[in-house]
């Protein structure tokens, strides 16, 4: 191809000069001169004299911390709600209810005042009128008087005269009331006056209802707030992750190799279907003694655990978590209902701490337990409690042999984990694929960021394959078929769990029936 076209030489109608000389019209109606002469009134000056900074890496961004920010804020957003919306009142209301109830108890006590100043009120305005309507009286009477004098009409000057004497007769009376009415006035502004300690003292309905209305609207802008923090929080989590599953698809030091990973899937979902079992010895309610000096979370995931019919019991303590309240109520609702507990620790921080804090029938070593018993199962009363402390640090064996035990023996095994411990990763991901999964895993305390964040499981890591690629393989159906068992097994345990919650709803006096319920679905 040449520098330039050569257009005379072109054939056919593109040859014409006329239609050469302009330039075709622009899609936009913009002139051609638009960029040249003034660049849109853009000056290279206004330009920023700095590379704006990059945006956040997906590296350098702590998704367990957003996620756990996140969480947080739809917790505040639906506590509000609730405050708010369900009739409680909102921070605000509470905030302004003291100031209410002040006003509300002024304006009771001036309310009679202001009926008091309403009526004398009303008597002043009655006295004023009847007393402008009596001088205006007067005067229409003493106009027509002078005219009928310049006429010379002396009856109807005689007979308006008399009209106006007896008008007159009544004067005395109407400023005798008027002056009443107006010291009445006076006195009644003067009683409410020094009721309410000067002007600014005065309560009215006006004032209790702009008081209440600011309290709601300080609520509601407060909510409103919440719930943008909350969407922001949840769009950065969406992006951080979308960036992450990016870098690790791109990075070649993160491929994936199902073949590899097969045995710890099998072993995950083995484990899950494992610790699905049920104990219904161990199924009891906590006696309001057990747990009268907790919170209302720490209340509810030890009901949550003690009432639960499913064998294996996960139970996280994050910071903030009260471990000795939590384990008092365990035991104490485990003898209300005359059961007995053992605790098997392991690791030297757990055997240090129940021995500084005993709570438990009988305690000892997980290592020293095995080599007791050997290979027979635990002789445990029926309905028993088996806890567990610091139970990351299991191996594979102890764990399948604990949630093997605890079936046999219809007892319930209580798997406690600590966040404290940021350095340690355990050497399996069992108790990790429990608490992603099961509705038996619970938590406590406050989530903190974790500078190690937990391993990924097999079952994440092989859903993310199964996501990513499409090739088929016998290894790929394997995985398939496991992770569909994972997805029965998680089925059946929330509707285990669903079916109770609506038996406790249906047993429980006083709670409310809806009569389009048609029964437990099941």
């Amino acid at each position: 191809m040449g520098d330039h076209l050569d257009l005379d030489n072109a054939t056919g109608d593109y040859s014409h000069n006329e239609d050469l000389a302009e330039p075709p019209p622009d899609p936009y109606d913009y002139p051609y001169s638009f960029a040249e002469e003034d660049l849109a009134g853009l000056d290279f000056d206004d330009l920023p004299h700095h590379r704006p900074l990059a945006a956040q890496q997906a590296q350098t961004t702590d998704i367990p911390a957003l996620r756990a920010r996140r969480d947080a804020a739809y917790r505040r957003v639906r506590e509000l709600e609730k405050a708010i919306l369900g009739g409680g009142g909102g921070p605000a209301e509470h905030a302004a209810a003291a100031h209410l109830a002040d006003l509300g108890r002024r304006y009771h006590h001036q309310r009679p005042l202001h009926e008091a100043l309403t009526h004398a009120h009303t008597r002043w305005v009655q006295a004023e009128d009847a007393a402008a309507l009596h001088a205006q009286l007067l005067d229409q009477l003493d106009a027509v008087i002078t005219a009928a004098t310049h006429r010379g009409d002396d009856g109807a000057v005689a007979r308006y005269r008399a009209h106006h004497d007896q008008v007159t007769h009544n004067t005395e009376r109407i400023n005798a009331a008027l002056a009443t009415a107006r010291t009445r006035l006076d006195d009644a502004r003067t009683a409410l006056l020094d009721a309410a300690g000067g002007p600014a003292g005065i309560v009215t309905e006006h004032h209790i209802h702009t008081r209440r209305s600011e309290a709601i609207t300080a609520d509601t802008a407060t909510l409103n707030d919440a719930r943008r923090h909350a969407r922001t929080l949840d769009d950065q989590l969406c992006r951080a992750e979308a960036a992450a599953a990016r870098a690790l698809a791109q990075s070649p030091t993160h491929t994936y190799d199902l073949a590899t990973d097969i045995n710890a899937l099998r072993a995950e979902v083995a484990f899950l279907q494992a610790a699905s079992t049920v104990s219904p010895g161990a199924l009891y309610y906590p006696p309001e003694t057990a747990v009268a000096d907790l919170d209302d979370t720490h209340r509810r995931v030890v009901t949550a655990i003690t009432a639960n019919i499913h064998t294996v019991q996960a139970l996280h303590l994050h910071p903030g978590a009260d471990k000795h309240g939590a384990l008092a109520a365990l035991v104490a609702t485990a003898h209300h209902h005359d059961q007995g507990v053992l605790a098997l620790t392991a690791s030297p921080a757990a055997r240090d701490y129940a021995a500084q804090h005993p709570y438990a029938d009988a305690s000892g070593h997980i290592d020293s337990a095995r080599t007791t018993l050997g290979k027979t199962p635990l002789k445990l009363p029926l309905g028993s409690l088996i806890v567990i402390d610091d139970a990351d640090h299991l191996s594979t064996e102890n764990l399948h042999w604990l949630t093997n035990a605890a079936a046999t023996t219809n007892t319930k095994l209580i798997l406690i984990t600590t966040a404290a411990d940021h350095h340690y990763q355990p050497a399996h991901t069992l108790l990790a694929a429990l608490h992603h999964n099961s509705t038996t895993a619970h938590q406590l305390g406050t989530p903190e960021p974790d500078p190690n964040p937990q391993q990924r499981t097999a079952l994440e890591r092989a859903e993310h394959h199964l996501a990513t690629t499409n090739a088929t393989s016998t290894l790929r159906d394997q995985a398939i078929e496991l992770l569909r068992q994972r997805t029965q097994i998680l089925g059946r345990l929330r509707a285990i769990a669903q079916a109770a919650a609506h038996i406790d709803n249906l047993t429980t006096p006083g709670r409310h029936i809806d009569r389009s319920d048609r029964g437990l679905e099941l």
